[in-house]
């Protein structure tokens, strides 16, 4: 375990609060707008969704930071993706473009196979 796994920890979590934050600020504001409260409180409401927002997803990522057990497999996670032996960019670039080709392919044989079953079932329906 080197010291920078769990700066990658840190970071994580961060990232894991504002994820959550974000995503209980827009539920929760979509609920004032569909109430009609943001209309009704427009001058506390946002200000106490925000901190509520913030409140909340601060005490998950507590709970999911005060877990050991957790921590020391996320850590061993970043440990083992350190040895992961990554493409090159090269190598990223080319088999990207195989991907796209095969995948424009499959698209061409798909899309043969579905004009010939629809005139085939419209001779046999007319």
């Amino acid at each position: 375990m080197q010291k920078d796994d769990r700066a990658w920890l840190n970071i994580a979590y961060v990232a894991v609060l504002g994820l959550i934050y974000y995503v209980i600020y827009r539920f929760c504001t979509a609920l004032g707008e569909q109430s009609g409260w943001l209309d009704k409180y427009s001058t506390s409401l946002p200000t106490i969704i925000v901190l509520a927002s913030l409140a909340i997803a601060a005490v998950i990522v507590f709970f999911m930071r005060s877990d050991k057990e957790k921590n020391e497999y996320y850590i061993s996670a970043i440990a083992e993706l350190r040895k992961v032996s990554w493409p090159s960019f090269d190598d990223t670039k080319r088999m990207t473009v195989i991907v796209c080709i095969v995948v424009a392919i499959l698209a061409v044989i798909l899309a043969i196979f579905d004009f010939s079953w629809s005139w085939v079932l419209k001779q046999i329906i007319s």
